[in-house]
């Protein structure tokens, strides 16, 4: 056969697997995202009088971000562009474009990430928790699987901390009414604590003047290395505060944790589309 020929034909097969694994993947994500919505309750509206209350510094930020009356998010779709940092030693940030699909009852999120690794080739990442259940997959060009975390109470933990700090992207989900319990810190700081189906994570908001959350942190957060799971401190940096619609959300922000050998910031992105229902 000739050679150009046969290469032509090797490279459209493996265009051809990559494209009917990239079909299974986003039938998967659907598959996820159909079971949060199924199940989601009716919308009911934003009341100041349960935050009255609540520590200063989280009055002002709910003063902030909301409107009394406001629609409560019961879905949110947030589309994020940005970098990935694979590894503490690995300098360079890896073109990163996201969509992640919340749920508020019940409470849960799909991450449906695509990390650019090399030119052709690309990590497809799904981040998940739902009922209290946690889980993680990573495909290499959506065909290689590189990681298939299943469910275990440390995920689960790490699961429910990630979606108590990223509420901030649909703030009504921070509300007590949602099953938040707020405690005082001190006038720049406050502790919130959440349980959903026998998970509980707690962090720490850090606010500025304005009530902008400006930092959330974690004392242990449960890092995955090889296998085995190992606590850190962890900490998300969040800004450039905008209206979208009847609600104020920071739309740029980094994630990092705090190593031993120093800071491994591996997450950066801004919002470039958000859909609440």
């Amino acid at each position: 056969m000739n050679p150009i020929l046969l290469t032509l034909l090797v490279a459209l097969l493996v265009m051809g697997v990559i494209w009917l694994a990239n079909q299974r993947w986003q039938a998967k994500i659907r598959r996820h995202v159909d079971a949060l919505d199924q199940e989601v309750e009716g919308r009911k509206k934003v009341d100041f009088q349960e935050i009255g209350s609540l520590p200063e510094p989280v009055q002002r930020y709910f003063r902030l971000v909301l409107k009394h009356g406001a629609a409560m998010i019961r879905t949110a779709k947030i589309v994020q562009s940005g970098g990935f940092r694979t590894s503490p030693k690995n300098p360079s940030w890896a073109p990163m474009e996201a969509m992640e699909f919340f749920s508020t009852a019940p409470k849960g999120f799909v991450w449906d990430a695509d990390i650019a690794m090399m030119p052709l080739l690309h990590a497809k990442v799904c981040d998940r928790f739902y009922k209290g259940q946690a889980g993680m997959s990573v495909k290499l060009s959506g065909v290689i699987p590189l990681v298939d975390a299943k469910a275990s109470d440390k995920l689960s933990e790490g699961a429910l901390q990630r979606y108590l700090a990223e509420a901030v992207w649909f703030p009504t989900a921070l509300l007590p009414s949602e099953g938040v319990v707020w405690e005082a810190v001190d006038d720049r700081s406050a502790r919130a604590t959440l349980e959903v189906d026998g998970v509980r994570a707690s962090l720490l908001f850090f606010f500025n003047r304005f009530g902008e959350v400006t930092r959330i942190y974690a004392p242990e957060r449960y890092k995955e290395e090889k296998g085995t799971f190992t606590a850190y401190p962890w900490e998300a940096r969040l800004g450039r505060y905008e209206r979208v619609g009847q609600y104020v959300i920071p739309t740029e922000g980094m994630v990092l944790w705090h190593l031993p050998e120093g800071e491994y910031d591996y997450w950066k992105a801004e919002i470039v589309q958000t859909d609440y229902r």
